[in-house]
């Protein structure tokens, strides 16, 4: 099962202060910063709502996967570092394992492949990795998280009237789908 240990840092934050962009595209006064907490939560949203999605991580993310499979699929975005390898008996005590073990970075998934005849009866492994995704990528899931974050704060309300909605055509669903082909 894969969690997730350290999420990536919102991109967009009050104390950071990195607000200009989203507020531009929010058409929000940069001098107004009576919405700040407000356009903050909703960008942190679309951002984790952008990288389950896409399976894609904005800056840096760390990764827990446990399993009891020999074959091991990396597969959050663009695999980084491996920070520990473990083996788990059936009480769930961890033994951290250095040997025994290898990337396989050669897929587009890159694989831990761990020996079987070194590793015979472990319960499971428990493998921590870090993933960070290139420029290229995060500059077009930014471009989703606006158009998304700016979805929500114009849509606070769970009742809009006298309106007849209709979807916009090649927005977020077209910039995410891409960003989802591109793991493929």
């Amino acid at each position: 099962m894969l969690s997730t240990i350290t999420p990536s840092a919102a991109i967009y934050t009050v104390a950071g202060g990195t607000m200009t962009e989203p507020k531009a595209h929010m058409r929000i006064d940069s001098s107004n910063t009576a919405d700040d907490a407000m356009v903050e939560l909703y960008c942190t949203a679309a951002q984790r709502y952008i990288e389950a999605r896409a399976r894609i991580v904005f800056g840096v993310a760390e990764f827990r996967i446990e399993t009891r499979a020999y074959q091991i699929p990396l597969e959050i975005t663009k695999f980084k570092s491996l920070e520990s390898v473990a083996t788990l008996d059936s009480t769930g005590a961890a033994t951290t394992i250095t040997t025994g073990f290898r990337l396989d970075l050669s897929q587009a998934v890159p694989h831990l492949i761990i020996d079987p005849a070194v590793h015979l009866e472990p319960y499971a492994f428990r493998v921590q990795y870090k993933s960070e995704e290139d420029t290229e990528v995060q500059t077009q899931a930014r471009a989703a998280l606006l158009l998304l974050a700016a979805h929500f704060y114009a849509n606070r309300e769970s009742v809009v009237t006298g309106t007849i909605a209709t979807p916009v055509p090649m927005g977020l669903g077209m910039i995410i789908d891409s960003l989802s082909q591109a793991r493929l």
